[in-house]
């Protein structure tokens, strides 16, 4: 019951009249800190051509070697294809 007397008196602490404006500057700093600039968003689209130009020249490699594996499969009496049926 102690613990009851002592928050009785508990009184209300005076402020600083700058501490709004301190908080909404602190806000604004935060802000900025995320903001992107028009550079970084011109380098995340320059990356990302990029990796799809690489993307698209793997792909496009990638067909001779398939080529070759089916002309394998086909001389070694393998089925080439994934058809279980003739259709």
């Amino acid at each position: 019951m102690d613990y009851i007397k002592k928050l009785e008196q508990v009184e209300r602490v005076e402020i600083s009249p700058f501490i709004w404006t301190r908080i909404q500057q602190r806000i604004s700093q935060n802000e900025s800190r995320f903001m992107v600039s028009k550079r970084e968003w011109q380098l995340t689209f320059v990356a990302l051509v990029l990796m799809l130009l690489v993307n698209l020249a793997a792909l496009k490699s990638d067909r001779g070697a398939a080529d070759e594996i089916h002309s394998f499969a086909v001389t070694m009496n393998m089925m080439p294809q994934n058809s279980l049926y003739d259709e």
